[in-house]
């Protein structure tokens, strides 16, 4: 954590000292706001802060025991054979969702069409 601190002011102080944009500011674009917040707005993040850090931490507790879990099991054992259990999971998943599934776009076929023999 320490590290990308010092990493983020060397780039701050960088990027103020080249002056890029010929504005004096770090940044391109400027958001300037002219009102305050509303307190229905407000709550609205507090509610989106506190369902994310639960959502955290049940993924931070659910992995802690999938990883007890991993060493006593068989699956130590046999790492490829859990790969290709998590694939096809995450497979059959997955292809049901429209946005989940591979729509090549136009400029990507002339690609796919390079590759066929």
């Amino acid at each position: 954590m320490w590290h990308s601190f010092v990493a983020a002011m060397i780039a701050a102080v960088s990027l103020q000292a080249m002056n890029p944009f010929r504005t004096g500011k770090l940044v391109l674009w400027q958001v300037s706001y002219e009102r305050n917040w509303h307190d229905f707005e407000v709550w609205s993040f507090v509610v989106i802060g506190v369902l994310g850090g639960l959502y955290g931490a049940a993924f931070l507790k659910m992995n802690v025991r999938m990883g007890v879990w991993r060493k006593h099991s068989w699956v130590r054992n046999y790492p490829v054979y859990e790969v290709v259990v998590v694939a096809l999971i995450t497979a059959v998943i997955s292809y049901p969702n429209i946005f989940t599934r591979y729509h090549p776009l136009p400029s990507d076929l002339w690609i796919i069409r390079s590759l066929k023999v």
